[in-house]
């Protein structure tokens, strides 16, 4: 049957009709474009649009031309044929589907190795041979599929970095100032490095900032009657990318902080925002004597905050860590802080 196919493309081809030849490219090069396409990022939208092509161009094909078409649906072998490449552009529909659904973007290297075994393994189906040849391509499809849905390649590793095990402690419980403090046992984990990212989206205006909440953040500089709105960037069930970790066991609080617990007295005159929640991303806009004009906290996922500056006088928009002073200004202890790689990212955009 494939070489029925190939004959017929042939026996297209070499008509010379430009149509048919356009046809042809489409249905042999189609995918390879998708697959670009969703590598650059162009968004589900656009590459399940540019998926449909094929199947627009073959109803267009058949509209214009209703004699042709009609002729090679009477014959039983032309028919055959029709039901083949059919049946390869339905391929070529579920491949730009799984284009489309499935992030490229996060690891572009991949994407050759991606094609490769889609184009193995659906020759492979066609041809009804290897069977089992067919299944370490099924297999290899899965996994491949997983790595770009779990963020790629370097994600992964992180993931597999954060299910390490190291040395078990356990902090002996007590009674302080009225509260218990519950012994926790605690399993120190592998340290995954990062850093403050800040980075110009759009001039100077919008500013994405991704952050450990190691130091403090200047995000911008305010003019008197400017304003800035600050949103959270939620990412869903990457926990780690939604939190700030204080601890070498990689113990995190949201960035909303522990809003439903109690700090207590001698933690809580220690804190940057004494009156947010222990554990939260705070935001604050200070003068040049680092006096603090206002304060504020996202107090969701994915919430946004706004300031205004009425102060009179320029003032710096900061993003600070609500965790006590004496552990975060402490150079030994404050490296603990996003050990595990816990990050958050904000979108701020001054107007």
């Amino acid at each position: 049957m494939l070489g029925q196919i190939g004959r017929f493309f042939g026996i297209v081809w070499r008509t010379g009709n430009f149509w048919g030849r356009i046809f042809i490219l489409l249905i042999v090069c189609w995918p390879l474009f998708l697959a670009l396409i969703a590598t650059i990022g162009a968004g589900t939208a656009i590459t399940s649009l540019l998926a449909l092509i094929p199947f627009f161009a073959i109803v267009a094909g058949v509209a214009a031309y209703p004699v042709i078409s009609a002729a090679l649906v009477y014959f039983n072998k032309s028919r055959n044929i029709l039901g083949w490449i059919a049946a390869i552009i339905g391929t070529e529909l579920v491949i730009g589907a799984y284009f489309s659904a499935l992030p490229l973007s996060n690891d572009r290297g991949l994407v050759p190795l991606l094609i490769l075994v889609i184009a193995a393994l659906v020759l492979l189906s066609l041809a009804k041979k290897l069977a089992f040849v067919r299944s370490i391509l099924w297999i290899a499809l899965i996994i491949l599929t997983a790595i770009f849905i779990f963020g790629g390649r370097e994600e992964v590793k992180k993931m597999g970095a954060r299910k390490g095990e190291g040395v078990t402690f356990t902090t002996k419980g007590e009674m302080e100032d009225g509260y218990w403090v519950v012994p926790e046992k605690l399993s120190i984990k592998p340290r995954v490095e990062t850093s403050d990212v800040k980075q110009d989206l759009r001039d100077d205006t919008d500013i994405r900032i991704t952050t450990n909440c190691r130091e403090p953040v200047v995000i911008a500089t305010l003019a008197t009657g400017q304003n800035i709105q600050i949103r959270h960037i939620d990412f869903g069930g990457w926990e780690w990318k939604n939190r700030c970790s204080y601890n070498a066991a990689g113990s995190a609080i949201p960035i909303y902080g522990e809003r439903y617990k109690v700090t207590r007295p001698r933690f809580r005159h220690d804190l940057p925002f004494p009156e947010m929640p222990a554990g939260a991303v705070g935001f604050s806009l200070e003068d040049e004597d680092g006096k603090i004009v206002s304060s504020d906290y996202i107090k969701n996922q994915g919430g946004i905050i706004y300031f205004n500056n009425t102060s009179g006088k320029t003032v710096k928009a900061m993003l600070r860590y609500n965790y006590m002073k004496a552990f975060t200004e402490n150079p030994v202890t404050a490296q603990q802080i996003g050990w595990d790689g816990s990050t958050a990212t904000f979108v701020a955009t001054r107007f």
